[in-house]
Order: C-alpha cells, then structure tokens, then sequence
C-alpha cells in the first residue's frame, strides 16, 4: 500500500526505484549512478509546497516560506517568484460555489466613481446565463483598436456555476486593458 515509482531522469536510462508515502526506499531497481542530492530535495520540496497549498488556505507565499522554514537543509535557491508557480492551487478544490440563480448585489455591479461595471446580465431565467464586465470607457478603446486579444479559460471558474472566463485585452500605449 502507498508505493511511489520514480524514473530515473538521466538521459538513457530505464530504471525505477519505489519508496513509500515517506519518501523511504523501497526498492532501488537497477540503479547505478548516484543521485543528484540538491535536485532531489528540490523534487520532494516542489511536492510538499503543492500538496501543502492543496489542503490549506494560506497564500502560495506563506506556503513557500513555511515549507522553506521547514527544511532549512533543503539547499534550495529562494526565488520566490519561480516557486510560486509549484504551488498555484486548484481552482477545482476551492471550497465555494455560485449558486444557479447567482444574482449580482448592486454593490458588486458599480465601481470608483459608480461608474458602472457590470454591462450586461442575460438574467437569472437565462440557463445559458452571461455577465459582461468592464466600464464604458473600456469599451470605447477597445471599440477603437484594430488589434484586440481574446483568451478563454475552463480553468478559473468556480466548480459550479460558471464554465468559463473569456476576456478580451487591448495594448494602449505599453499598458493592456481588460
């Protein structure tokens, strides 16, 4: 119960080792070659921060440093920014859910200034239902670009509710607008 298989990573070779939950060797295979220490602990720290980011609600930040705080020896480069990447969470395991008949409080639907943010709602009787968020003035400069960028993603969206975020960019000046 609990087995692990690790590949080896050197170009060439086939062998597999096991270890258990812990991490402890089971059986080392047909390995000849010692291992690469420092990019060992990187693997079992990567994992560490990921499952720890999975279970908790702590910031990927926090994560990081705790794991770090943890195993000091880990001998590890603290580059916040490219660790953050290994523990990104989930967005499938959030707690939270839109209700089907999700209505928008009016507070949510204004921005600085009350200038309106929510543009367009199909309505709740909508089984297909739409929200278009941005401001007029938003809408003006994309109206007048020529080059417009689109991306949708299924990844975002809360599990239930919603099954994806499309958003359309444009480039004024060096600055992008969603």
């Amino acid at each position: 119960m609990g087995i692990k298989y690790w590949s080896c990573n050197k170009r060439g070779r086939t062998s597999i080792l096991k270890t258990n939950i812990r991490n402890e060797l089971r059986d080392n295979g047909m390995h000849n070659h010692l291992t690469d220490e420092v990019k060992y602990y990187r693997t079992l720290l990567k994992q560490k921060m990921k499952t720890r980011a999975l279970s908790s609600t702590e910031s990927n930040r926090n994560v990081v440093l705790e794991v770090l705080k943890e195993n000091v020896d880990a001998k590890m480069p603290l580059d916040l920014k490219y660790l953050n990447t290994y523990v990104n969470k989930d967005p499938r395991n959030n707690n939270y859910t839109i209700s089907k008949d999700c209505d928008i409080s009016s507070e949510l639907k204004v921005i600085v200034e009350n200038n309106q943010f929510l543009l367009y709602d199909s309505g709740l009787k909508n089984k297909n239902s739409v929200f278009v968020f941005s401001t007029e003035e938003n809408i003006r400069h994309i109206s007048l670009e020529k080059v417009l960028l689109c991306d949708g993603t299924f990844k975002t969206p809360p599990p239930s509710g919603f099954e994806q975020i499309f958003t359309i960019e444009i480039k004024i000046r060096i600055c992008f607008f969603q």
